[in-house]
């Protein structure tokens, strides 16, 4: 849960920084701009570490320490 926390405070950061420049950002052109604007590229990684990470914690059958290794690798890559 704490790397959920930090997905959200970082963009939420990421987005204040855009509002200031560019005005407010509804939910859906937020979503539009994680995906396609530059300034939320950054997140990209993250964002698909977190998703990789849930799939992982609830794969049938559950993961193994094999999958917890490349986890950490691929988060020290991050």
């Amino acid at each position: 849960m704490a790397l959920l926390r930090l997905h959200k405070v970082l963009l939420d950061m990421e987005r204040r920084e855009y509002e200031r420049v560019h005005g407010r950002a509804t939910a859906g052109e937020l979503f539009r701009l994680v995906i396609d604007h530059p300034q939320f590229a950054w997140l990209h990684n993250i964002s698909e570490f977190v998703v990789r990470l849930d799939e992982m914690l609830e794969a049938e059958p559950p993961a193994t320490p094999g999958d917890a290794h490349t986890m950490i690798a691929l988060a020290a890559k991050i």
